[in-house]
């Protein structure tokens, strides 16, 4: 079984209402989360980047190190058995005031 946790708290939509995210890859998190068992799933973090400054989330996300692999995505990616998804809200500094 695949895990989600939506740790979004400003941004109340379902992900389905969300036009585009940003999504990375994040390896280390697979062996320490939900993401365990015979075969260590793949654990993956997002951020809704449609109502936000995106290149300016996107410069953030390249720059941690714990997140590989960022990427735009329409849709969040599709999970398989034993992986693992962050969903949270753009740090406030990226943020765009409705």
């Amino acid at each position: 079984m695949a895990y989600i946790e939506d740790h979004r708290i400003i941004d109340g939509r379902q992900p389905r209402d969300v036009r585009l995210w940003l999504v990375a890859s994040c390896p280390g998190f697979a062996s320490a989360g939900h993401a365990t068992g015979l075969f260590a799933g793949r654990s993956f973090v997002a951020y809704p980047a449609d109502s936000c400054d995106v290149n300016g989330l996107e410069r953030y996300m390249r720059n941690r190190s714990d997140f590989q692999r960022v990427r735009y995505n329409m849709h969040l990616p599709a999970l398989r058995r034993g992986d693992h998804l962050s969903i949270y809200d753009p740090p406030l500094k990226y943020r765009t005031l409705d």
